[in-house]
């Protein structure tokens, strides 16, 4: 019985490019990310946003994106465990 990739070695040779070039995006994303924590833009900001300081609004955004990067991370950057 042949397994569902051999079938047809195209598609699965284009589901693994998919998946890696997903991968690398994440991966950028990750390094942006890392860039964009350091706020040093808004430190003496003295404006206001949603009723907060604008560099504590900012950093309330930054959490929830970066909770999402994390769950795309695991949900497609997660080395598989293959029995």
């Amino acid at each position: 019985m042949r397994a569902a990739g051999a079938a047809n070695p195209g598609a699965a040779r284009t589901e693994q490019l998919k998946a890696r070039r997903i991968r690398q995006l994440l991966y950028v994303a990750l390094a942006a990310a890392f860039v964009l924590r350091h706020d040093l833009w808004l430190w003496s900001s003295p404006a206001t946003l949603f009723g907060l300081p604008v560099g504590l609004t900012y950093h309330v955004l930054f959490c929830l994106v970066v909770s999402l990067l994390m769950a795309l991370l695991v949900r497609y950057a997660w080395p598989s465990v293959e029995p």
